[in-house]
């Protein structure tokens, strides 16, 4: 078990707990943990944020309550029975273990591009399932983040072109074809699939267009 840090310089001192504090908290102290009791998840969090200098939360719903919805609709977090959560690892935390194969990949010639990106936590949810494939988006724009979102998308890969609208659409009908495309999600932009996915499709259209 690990033994909670006490920090001389934390961020939150003086702060009441809130949902982004105790996500942080649970994130920092559970991380890779399975069947942990949300009492206990309760518990460490008070002690660790109030040992570091911040003051408990007055509110109806405890933070770690709320932070824990909040995970769980991130893939950060999932309770397969009740009162007992896994929390998943994240990137933040396991950076060299997880992440290290990632990087920004850019391909092709021309003045525009066509990206992909994901939010780490779909990236860091399908590695812990030993997914090959998770939710990415594939659009000629530069991803919009929404305020309500905790973390930034990463692009990992850019496809350069002359003809973004043309190669966007080439590479969402393929992948559509494959039965790859969410049909829920906000937008026609996001696939079920990889980087190492998406820049084989687009060499092999590369490669007809020759």
């Amino acid at each position: 078990m690990n033994q909670i840090q006490i920090s001389q310089s934390y961020e939150h001192a003086g702060k009441p707990l809130t949902l982004k504090i105790a996500r942080e908290l649970v994130i920092e102290r559970f991380s890779g943990e399975t069947g942990v009791q949300k009492k206990e998840l309760k518990r460490v969090v008070d002690e660790m944020h109030t040992k570091r200098g911040g003051s408990l939360s007055t509110n109806e719903m405890h933070p770690v309550s709320a932070a824990l919805n909040v995970m769980k609709k991130q893939g950060l977090a999932n309770n397969p029975s009740r009162g007992e959560w896994s929390i998943f690892p994240t990137p933040s935390v396991h950076p060299k273990n997880l992440f290290d194969s990632d990087a920004i990949r850019t391909l092709g010639k021309g003045k525009n591009s066509v990206y992909l990106c994901y939010y780490p936590a779909y990236r860091c949810l399908a590695k812990y399932e030993g997914k090959e494939f998770w939710a990415c988006k594939i659009s000629s724009v530069e991803t919009q983040v929404p305020t309500e979102m905790p973390e930034l998308p990463e692009i990992r890969l850019i496809l350069k072109t002359d003809d973004p609208e043309n190669l966007e659409q080439i590479l969402h009908n393929i992948l559509t074809f494959r039965g790859k495309q969410i049909a829920d999600a906000p937008g026609k932009e996001w696939f079920i699939t990889s980087p190492s996915e998406v820049e084989d499709i687009y060499k092999m259209i590369m490669e007809n267009a020759a």
